[in-house]
Formats: structure tokens, sequence, C-alpha cells
């Protein structure tokens, strides 16, 4: 799924960047460009429940060294390129690299009888085993996003240096484990989910070229486990950063 999923995203940002180029080759009226862009920033995600055992509330990621608690938040960075295809609309692209933790506790993938495995075992892809040392995660979110400008929209294009704007999209969710069996660590596995997103943010364009922006996000994870009881859990999403705008 992981491969299907970025071919599609680089096919959907080529096509992004051949139809930003003639925008971006134009004279515009004064006021932000509105041709081919790049943002970067930080990333933080906090994660829904997954699910419940032994009293405890599971999540798609670690507290960095502790013994057995789930992280609430994860953090990381993000790298979004793309173009506006009007004055109000703009297509991207966009990956976030997450720091999903790590743990030291015990991780028993064995106590539900074959051929099922327990809920988080299977949702996160692991095999029937004790995990009995240090579990090292790392998240990728990636996906493509429509994103509508709507002060462009009702002022023909000036919106001005404050540009707030709204978006939505669908891609992938994808966290990579490094588990460590019997004192050794094991080559890295995990699993692959659709997600959906819905958001809101501002640019605020310092110049016609530079500006920050800073965004919200929702982002439904389709977590799916065989049948077994998992949740598809809503997680909640910040990015804040720099933009570039050519």
């Amino acid at each position: 799924m992981r491969d299907s999923i970025s071919v599609s995203l680089g096919v959907l940002l080529a096509g992004i960047l051949l139809a930003g180029a003639p925008a971006s080759a134009q004279d515009e009226d004064k006021g932000p460009a509105r041709g081919l862009y790049l943002q970067g920033g930080f990333s933080m995600q906090a994660l829904g429940v997954v699910t419940s055992f032994a009293g405890q509330e599971a999540r798609l990621g670690f507290q960095n060294g502790a013994k057995g608690p789930f992280a609430k938040e994860v953090y990381g960075g993000s790298l979004a390129g793309g173009a506006f295809v009007t004055p109000w609309l703009a297509l991207q692209g966009r990956i976030q690299i997450l720091d999903s933790g790590s743990t030291d506790a015990s991780l028993d993938c064995t106590t539900v009888a074959p051929p099922n495995l327990p809920p988080l075992c299977a949702a996160l892809g692991l095999e029937r085993k004790v995990y009995d040392g240090r579990i090292d995660s790392t998240t990728f979110i990636y996906g493509a996003q429509a994103k509508v400008y709507p002060l462009n929209l009702l002022t023909g294009g000036n919106g001005g240096l404050l540009q707030p704007y709204a978006f939505g999209g669908i891609g992938g969710y994808s966290i990579s484990l490094s588990p460590t069996l019997e004192g050794q660590k094991t080559s890295a596995r995990g699993a692959d989910w659709l997600t959906l997103e819905i958001g809101a943010g501002l640019d605020l364009m310092v110049s016609r070229h530079v500006g920050v922006f800073g965004e919200i996000n929702w982002q439904y994870v389709n977590v799916s486990s065989n049948g077994l009881p998992v949740n598809s859990p809503n997680n909640l999403g910040l990015n804040l950063g720099v933009t570039y705008r050519f």
C-alpha cells in the first residue's frame, strides 16, 4: 500500500508542478505570489486511542524510554510542496516524519489463541512473539491536499498578507517499528493505513514571496487488523513553519 500511495503522490506532485508553472511565470497583481510554493515546519500529532487492554489505553506511539505507557503526542517535522491552480485554490503534497517514541516494556503478542493476535500487535504488524526489549518507532504521514483561500476567492485574488485557508485530503499513515528480540535488534516492520484529513490554517506573508504559516488538522486513520477490535483513531495535529512562494 505504501508503494502505491507513494507513486500516486509522485504523479500528483508532477501534475501540480506542471499546472503551476504558467502561473508563476505570469505578471500578477500586487500581493503575495500565487505560483509554486514550498513549506517546511514543526509538526505535532495528538494520538487517538486504538485499543484498550488491562485498563490501559494504547496509541500508535510510545513514551520515550518508559516501561509501558503509550504516548499521547508525537513530534517531528513536515515538508510540503504545491502550486496555486487558481488565485484561490492550491494543490499540494505533504509528508510528516514523526518520532513516535520508544519503550523498554515487554510486549507479549502470544496471549491470544491462534490464528488471532492481540489487537495492538495485529494493528502494528507484529509477529506472534514476546518483544522483551526496546522498541523504537517512527511514523510517516503522507498525503495530497486541496487548499481553498476564501479571501482570495471573495476579492478576486487580492487577499492581502493575511491569508486564511481550509484544506482537505487523503493519504497514508505508516508506522515503522524496530523491536528487540532476545537481546538482538531485529529488522524494521510495521503497518500502513489510509488516512483522511481536514483542517484550517493561516499564511502570514511578510513579503511577496516569504511568509510563515500555522495550521491545525484532524486525521482519521483507518486502522484495521483482520476484524479484531481496534479503533480507527481520530488524531489532532499542528503544523507551524515557514513558506516560500516562487
